[in-house]
């Protein structure tokens, strides 16, 4: 299918979201690539990364046509090379997406929905959360994770205990809505707000 949709979310931010069902040298052909870029898809270990990597490309290039590239830092958080807006990227089985704001930091996550997340509660989930959370919910847990995963972007900062220093409020979960999370590590107390969607098997969220 490839492009799904782009859409600005706001005066100053743009999602966009693809599905990967492309080949893999479909992907590639409509890009030019750097030597630089060129050796990282090599050096991708399978054929589904590679698909992601490309696709992810593709629909920033579709996204921001005259971007002179995309890198990382140092703690692996991605920026537009030559351009002041920023990005965020996330893809899981079957589609990537790309969440560009020109004057804020942004962070964007995709999950589709498993069957055996509630094994891992332990590993993302605190007390407080625990103790309002209904842990048999299974597309609330996946909410709670994406969360988490898109706050972890938006911040780019390696020190965050992803499962301590980030805390859900409560909130009645529907097809979509926005759940208030307070940043607790101490170089990065905050309070945002993250939107959320269901789609399909699929859950989306990102920073506001």
């Amino acid at each position: 299918m490839g492009l799904v949709y782009i859409k600005k979310v706001s005066k100053t931010a743009r999602l966009g979201l693809w599905e990967i069902t492309e080949a893999e040298d479909v992907l590639r052909q409509q890009l030019t690539l750097t030597g630089e870029e060129e050796t990282v898809l090599v050096n991708k270990r399978s054929e589904r990364k590679k698909k992601e990597w490309l696709a992810t490309r593709n629909l920033l290039q579709t996204m921001f046509p005259y971007n002179t590239g995309l890198s990382y830092d140092a703690h692996g958080k991605p920026y537009l090379v030559n351009s002041k807006a920023y990005i965020s990227i996330s893809h899981s089985a079957g589609y990537a997406v790309v969440y560009i704001d020109s004057i804020k930091p942004v962070g964007i996550d995709i999950q589709k929905l498993k069957p055996d997340i509630s094994k891992g509660v332990a590993f993302y989930m605190n007390d407080t959360e625990l103790s309002y959370f209904e842990i048999t919910d299974n597309i609330l847990l996946h909410i709670v994770w994406s969360v988490k995963e898109a706050v972890f972007k938006y911040l780019g900062d390696p020190e965050l205990n992803f499962k301590e220093d980030v805390t859900l409020l409560p909130f009645a979960r529907n097809q979509s809505g926005t759940i208030q999370v307070n940043i607790l590590h101490y170089s990065q107390k905050q309070s945002i707000r993250v939107e959320y969607e269901e789609f399909g098997d699929y859950i989306l969220t990102r920073t506001l």
